[in-house]
Order: C-alpha cells, then sequence, then structure tokens
C-alpha cells in the first residue's frame, strides 16, 4: 500500500519549494508526466520529489521556473500567490493549450475509397 504523502511544511525551503511547484501546476495544467518531460526525470521521481520522500535539486527547480519563465529565487517564496502571479499569461495559456493538443483524439482515416 503506497504511503500517504507528507503533509507540506511550508516553513522549510523544501516544503515552499514543494507547494510551489504544485501551485504553478494547478495553474498551468501540467501534471507529473509533464514536469518529468521537462527535467528528463520519470513520473515516479517527480512523484517522490512532491510528496517530500526526496529532495528537489537546485538545478532541477532553476530548470522549472526556466520552463514557466519566472525567476528562479520565486520558487523559495514562502507566498506560492506571488510565484502563480508572477506566471507570464501568455506562457499559461500555451502550457495550458499543448495539454489540450495532447488530448486530442487522433484523426481517423476516411474509409470511402478514394478515386484515383
Amino acid at each position: 500500500m503506497p504511503e500517504e504523502p507528507k503533509p507540506v511544511d511550508t516553513h522549510t525551503l523544501e516544503g515552499r519549494v514543494r507547494e510551489n511547484i504544485k501551485a504553478v501546476r494547478d495553474v498551468t495544467g501540467e501534471h507529473h508526466t509533464d514536469i518529468g518531460r521537462v527535467l528528463g526525470l520519470s513520473v515516479a521521481v517527480v512523484g517522490r520529489r512532491q510528496c517530500g520522500e526526496t529532495r528537489w535539486a537546485v538545478a532541477e527547480v532553476e530548470l522549472l521556473a526556466e520552463h514557466w519563465r519566472i525567476e528562479a529565487s520565486l520558487m523559495f517564496s514562502p507566498e506560492a500567490a506571488k510565484v502563480v502571479a508572477a506566471l507570464p499569461r501568455a506562457r499559461v495559456e500555451q502550457l495550458r493549450a499543448a495539454k489540450r493538443r495532447r488530448r486530442l483524439p487522433a484523426p481517423t482515416r476516411s474509409k470511402t475509397p478514394v478515386a484515383a
């Protein structure tokens, strides 16, 4: 049976980072899969980072900030609202649109024969 996620202690830097990543993901619609793709990590590793089993590396936090086009130092903010407010609206829309495109079903081929 999987362990319950540890409660986020936003008084620690690690807790702030996890809370801020979650806040941004909630706005952009990204999932652990998307974060893993950005960082070159598996979904399982991202999940362990987010539930506090393992720590986020500073380099990973920097890559995420770059991906979201915000200052990396914001990822350590005690106020997730400040991080979310700093997200460029165009970038949020770009990430949401990418999620919508991935969810669209693949086009199907017509079963009607085409005259040559």
